[in-house]
């Protein structure tokens, strides 16, 4: 790859439905740019790279490095076969799962780990205990007779 026109680009990587009606019609990882363009990714070397590994970053902000084209019409960035995207922030819904995912680990369970991001967060959430609602009052919740 051209070191030269290497570019760096931040945005959320989405699994998109592209070429509707096509024999290519399926879901391809496509970077929404904060500058409002989007890019088809594509990772050079092995095709199945493209699903296995950068459909993990599905929903994430990152920032990625790779020379732009635009084939056929299409913006499009090619990754480097060593480039892996550098996430930028974590959705919401990661932190939540974090620490699942790390108990999963610890106990030893294989749940395809290669394809899989490690987690950056291990600890668990607990509520404050001054926040929960009080039960019912049962001696002024009956009714006399």
């Amino acid at each position: 790859m051209n070191e030269q026109n290497l570019s760096s680009f931040i945005g959320v990587i989405r699994m998109d439905r592209l070429f509707v009606g096509s024999k290519s019609e399926g879901l391809y990882p496509v970077l929404h740019a904060e500058n409002g363009k989007q890019f088809r990714l594509h990772h050079k070397g092995d095709i199945s790279m493209n699903e296995k590994m950068l459909s993990s970053y599905d929903g994430k902000t990152v920032q990625i490095t790779g020379n732009v084209d635009n084939l056929r019409g299409h913006w499009r960035i090619v990754l480097a076969p060593e480039s892996v995207p550098l996430v930028v922030e974590a959705s919401p819904l990661d932190e939540l799962l974090a620490p699942t995912a790390a108990a999963v680990a610890l106990s030893g369970q294989d749940l395809h780990a290669d394809s899989v991001p490690p987690p950056t967060k291990t600890d668990t959430f607990s509520p404050p205990k001054d926040n929960l609602p009080e039960g019912p009052d049962h001696k002024t919740n009956h009714t006399e007779e």
